[in-house]
């Protein structure tokens, strides 16, 4: 068995972490039936705790629930590249090539090379950082531009 870790850095498959993508960003949005966190109960040392009913833990639930029915158990690569997702937004500035104006002031779209590059970059796990190198992700998006525009 692979250690967790190595799991959660591993590259997953652009086009199932992009359908993923839709399916998180539905269920923490509601835009479809999802299954109430707070119902999903854990026995951790005797005491039962659940999720708290926000946006993010209904779309990493949804996200967990649809990768088990298509048959995939390494689920940690998927749902730690989905929840890192906010570094590559946050630094759209990296990535201004992959960004395209939304319907209204406060949204935008992504370009599908920077969602292929975030599934197979460089993801980092140690005792001072958890998150996607952002240098690797740019030189996919951009490889991965070019070679769409051939």
């Amino acid at each position: 068995m692979k250690s967790l870790i190595k799991e959660m850095c591993e590259p997953v498959d652009p086009d199932t972490f992009i359908f993923m993508l839709d399916v998180f960003q539905n269920a923490a949005r509601m835009n479809m039936p999802t299954q109430n966190p707070e119902t999903v109960k854990f026995d951790i040392d005797g005491s039962v705790v659940s999720f708290t009913d926000i946006p993010m833990n209904r779309g990493l639930l949804e996200v967990a629930l649809q990768l088990s029915e298509i048959g995939i158990d390494s689920k940690s690569g998927y749902l730690t590249r989905i929840m890192h997702m906010y570094e590559i937004v946050g630094d759209r500035d990296k990535f201004l090539e992959f960004f395209k104006p939304g319907d209204d002031d406060e949204s935008f779209m992504v370009s599908d090379v920077l969602l292929r590059a975030a599934a197979v970059a460089k993801f980092e796990v140690s005792e001072n950082r958890m998150g996607f190198d952002l240098d690797d992700v740019l030189s996919h998006a951009q490889k991965l531009a070019q070679e769409a525009a051939k």
